[in-house]
């Protein structure tokens, strides 16, 4: 099987590992996806440092596993709608600048007993060829997406759809195995679950099913896998179920941990609902009510046999596993992800530019002299900050800090954990002097007292950012008894008093001038006046 074009280079990188830019072919991609219960489409671009933009997303509910007949053949019906499906699919995608469609058809297809004549008439209605992907395959590329926007490096991928369940094992965020079962949600719900609501002697079954049917495969990386990856549809339709029973901070559900307790309420709650009732459940969709309760019990049984107290979830998975293979894009350590996720951010936003660089820069340089033991990983989420005060600026230049911190929850913000991203927004709305709202403090469980510590480090980064010319480095020395900052290319500057009194407050630090201290021409007269931003 190959679903490979003639690839260009995806993005690099240098010796001391960050990411730097390699073309990428900028035409628009398309990928079809025709799975047992729905078909989906997806329309990105790639930027040059491999970030996906996405142009269209769309979704049909095809459930082709219930158009099986009783031998195992798709009918008439279903292929009606899989080429009225994919004839839509290819008017969005051209409306959206993809010259073509990539096609690939997963679990029902590959089982039903006619699937070489289906797909020839399929193919001979629309003129796109039709790639039926085999079970390594998909759990290949399910876990190709699934990792590209999430921070993890080793561990194993769930892909949980309407006809057949796969598993993956990664290391160093590569491929090693994958396998493939036929537990599918919607399967599994139509095997077992006759009853509306299902009795429990039927909910018993198939969990005892889904016991045997693990049992007599290996699913060793999953009780010692690192990181645990959800994807599919179920997946994500409990995670937003489990968001819609308490208050979230991050409206995105990429990078959302679905906890193993929440599932089994999950569970709880939906075994006595009719399955009309299940779409009044926050969260669950009217086209997902029917096969969402044999998804869930799977995922329980799943998540005890490994042992998992959570999943993260992903909201990427096969398609964008076509394309990152076609395009041949590395795998990119977390670090890089993020910088290029947020370079795609600030490209929308200011028409192409990446945004000032400086800022970040100050960040580090000012912790070093300052702050020398703030935690790194709050440091980095800080020097993440400092970009997308950009972004907010953009949009609004008094409201830049909270229109920053928005962006940093609401925004396709790749290779962060909900947890960083609302460090993120936190240290934000502190640089500006905002409030902090409880979802987003609680989620991200930095302490105050470091939280302010990074947030005033911004604060002061921004303001010496502004002060400096464009060609100025921004290299920052050492404080002065007398109060001095030494920033090199800065003419002196008395700090404004309010920044300065939270200087003491957070980093216990007396500063009160900036000033270029080598250039004793620039240290006289002494300032007496202090310029304040708005």
């Amino acid at each position: 099987m190959c679903v490979h074009c003639a690839p260009p280079r995806g993005p690099g990188h240098h010796s001391d590992g960050s990411l730097y830019s390699v073309r990428v072919s900028p035409a628009p991609r398309a990928v079809a996806d025709i799975g047992s219960n729905s078909a989906r489409l997806l329309v990105v671009r790639a930027t040059d440092q491999g970030h996906l933009d996405v142009l269209a997303d769309a979704r049909v509910a095809l459930r082709l596993m219930r158009d099986l007949d009783a031998n195992s053949r798709l009918t008439t019906a279903a292929l009606q709608r899989t080429v009225q499906t994919l004839s839509a699919f290819t008017t969005i995608a051209r409306r959206n600048g993809a010259r073509a469609v990539n096609v690939v058809a997963t679990s029902a297809v590959r089982d039903a007993a006619n699937r070489e004549a289906f797909v020839a008439e399929v193919q001979r209605r629309t003129g796109l060829a039709v790639v039926v992907l085999s079970g390594e395959d998909e759990a290949r590329l399910a876990l190709v997406g699934a990792v590209s926007g999430l921070p993890v490096e080793s561990g194993a991928v769930v892909d949980l759809g309407g006809g057949s369940m796969e598993v993956a094992a990664f290391e160093r965020r590569r491929f090693r195995a994958g396998i493939t079962v036929p537990l599918g949600a919607l399967r599994l719900g139509d095997a077992f679950l006759r009853h509306d609501p299902p009795r429990p002697s039927e909910v018993a079954a198939l969990r005892d099913h889904v016991h045997s049917t693990l049992g007599a495969v290996d699913i060793t990386d999953l009780t010692v896998a690192e990181s645990l990856v959800g994807t599919g549809g179920t997946i994500r339709a409990l995670a937003k179920a489990a968001r819609g029973r308490g208050q979230v901070a991050v409206s995105r559900l990429h990078g959302y941990s679905l906890r193993r307790r929440d599932v089994a309420a999950l569970v709880d709650a939906l075994v006595r609902l009719p399955a009309a009732r299940r779409a009044t459940v926050p969260g669950i969709s009217s086209t997902r009510a029917e096969s969402v309760l044999g998804g869930a019990l799977v995922v329980e049984v799943l998540m005890d046999l490994a042992g998992a107290e959570s999943i993260l979830v992903s909201a990427y998975g096969v398609r964008q596993g076509v394309v990152i293979e076609q395009l041949d894009l590395q795998a990119a350590r977390p670090r890089q992800l993020r910088d290029a996720s947020v370079s795609a951010v600030l490209s929308r936003l200011r028409g192409g530019s990446a945004g000032s660089p400086r800022r970040r820069l100050l960040v580090a340089s000012l912790a070093a002299t300052l702050a020398p033991r703030l935690d790194q990983e709050l440091l980095d989420m800080t020097g993440h900050a400092a970009r997308l005060v950009d972004a907010g600026a953009r949009l609004d230049h008094y409201g830049r800090w909270s229109e920053s911190a928005n962006l940093a929850i609401s925004a396709d913000l790749d290779g962060f954990t909900h947890a960083e991203l609302c460090t993120i927004s936190a240290v934000l709305l502190r640089a500006g002097e905002a409030a902090v709202p409880p979802a987003v403090r609680r989620e991200s469980r930095v302490p105050r007292a470091s939280l302010e510590a990074a947030a005033v480090l911004l604060a002061l980064a921004d303001d010496i950012d502004r002060r400096l010319a464009p060609s100025q480095g921004g290299t920052v020395g050492g404080l002065g008894r007398d109060g001095r900052l030494d920033i090199a290319g800065m003419p002196p500057m008395l700090l404004p008093g309010a920044l300065s009194e939270r200087c003491r407050a957070a980093l216990h630090r007396d500063i009160r001038e900036l000033s270029d201290v080598r250039n004793t021409r620039a240290r006289t007269p002494r300032p007496e006046v202090a310029v304040e931003f708005k």
